[in-house]
């Protein structure tokens, strides 16, 4: 498949964040849209085969993701230890770099090491967890 819009992997962005971004780029009304079209499933960690399927399906390269892997190492990177169906989010990062932070998925990271803020774990205006599933990376959080 080939996107009108390629989206290039941040450093230090979470795989879902790439996309949530590639999804919005390219008008899918979501991540777990553009992953459903393909068979696949929006997650927070993903199996070998998935991740290869990832690559496969939207340009990237399995070297590129090498830093996104949480859910692939031992000890604080195994799945158990991960976030799954939303991460809160540093409100200053998104507006500064447009992407989610991979570290952010992990149940231990609770403030942004940059801005040393608390994470934002619950939107503002509906109070609801902010999502995975969500339309847009940075709706409602400018």
């Amino acid at each position: 498949m080939s996107f009108f819009q390629n989206v290039a992997l941040q450093s230090g962005e979470s795989l879902n964040s790439l996309l949530m971004r590639k999804a919005e780029l390219n008008g899918y009304g979501c991540a777990q849209a553009l992953l459903g079209e393909r068979g696949l499933k929006l997650t927070a960690a993903y199996s070998s085969p998935e991740l290869a399927r990832i690559c496969e399906c939207f340009e990237l390269k399995e070297e590129q993701l090498s830093t996104t892997l949480i859910g692939q190492t031992h000890y604080l990177g195994q799945p158990s230890y991960l976030r799954n169906g939303h991460s809160p989010v540093c409100p200053e990062c998104l507006a500064s770099d447009g992407y989610a932070k991979e570290a952010w998925s992990h149940l231990l990271v609770t403030a942004c090491p940059t801005h040393g803020i608390v994470l934002l774990g619950n939107c503002p205006d509906c109070e609801k967890p902010i999502s995975y599933h969500r339309r847009t990376l940075v709706y409602r959080l400018k």
